[in-house]
């Protein structure tokens, strides 16, 4: 699939020749790049890349699309960098997780954009976080829309996991991933790292760090390698989103 598209072929080619894996020798064909991190590794990769593509006519006075963006693939990176210091397999699992956490917020910035004006209206309003305001006024949440999508195009159930519960995910059936995910999306809304709506830092869930066992070094560390990584791959996915 990959192969018939010279632009995610060329994506392709780039990724695996960046420090998002820090391959030691240069890799310049696609089957070379699939033996060396795996088929369903880059169907992740090229399924999220895509996925994202779809939100492009966001309107302007919402959000911009840009710094959306920005805010999913810092969180993405920092999941899949904390679930590879944690020695966790399927790290891609995580980096699109993080990637996708807020796609259902996509979905009403994009569809209904009346409903999401007033969401954000609500949000300022009150000093909640926009989470905790989105059921109310729109009879449901970011993640029940981002778990009623993921099951419509029957992704994998790890990946309906960790989006659907990344904002209490002492519920979820895998909560050591989802606690993953939403250890990234705070510090990432902490650091300023890109925007997707939220006004405040939504709530840190303190149990998440029994979940997950991450040190406070760790996490430290893994946010240094996430700013290094993040316009790095931010320029590759540029082309791809525009």
């Amino acid at each position: 699939m990959v192969s018939r598209s010279a632009s995610l072929s060329l994506l392709l080619l780039k990724l695996v020749n960046s420090s998002y894996y820090g391959f030691a020798s240069h890799i310049d064909t696609i089957s070379r790049a699939v033996t060396m991190i795996g088929i369903k590794e880059v169907s992740d990769l090229v399924m999220g890349i895509e996925i994202m593509h779809f939100f492009d006519k966001i309107p302007g006075d919402l959000i911009d699309v840009n710094t959306f963006r920005r805010h999913s693939l810092a969180c993405g990176l920092l999941s899949r960098i904390l679930a590879a210091h944690k020695g966790l397999q399927h790290t891609e699992r995580l980096f699109l997780s993080g990637l996708l956490h807020d796609v259902g917020r996509l979905v009403w910035y994009r569809y209904f954009a009346e409903q999401a004006k007033m969401v954000l209206y609500m949000a300022q309003k009150t000093g909640l976080a926009l989470y905790e305001v989105e059921k109310e006024c729109l009879g449901i949440s970011h993640e029940e829309i981002a778990g009623y999508l993921f099951r419509k195009w029957h992704l994998p159930f790890g990946l309906e996991n960790n989006i659907v519960y990344h904002h209490d995910p002492i519920s979820a059936p895998n909560p050591v991933e989802a606690g993953i995910v939403h250890m990234a999306d705070i510090a990432v809304n902490a650091l300023g790292l890109g925007h997707s709506g939220e006004h405040i830092i939504p709530h840190f869930d303190s149990k998440a760090w029994d979940l997950t066992a991450i040190a406070p070094g760790t996490l430290f560390t893994a946010i240094l390698q996430t700013n290094e990584q993040l316009d790095a791959m931010e320029a590759l996915l540029a082309e791809e989103w525009h």
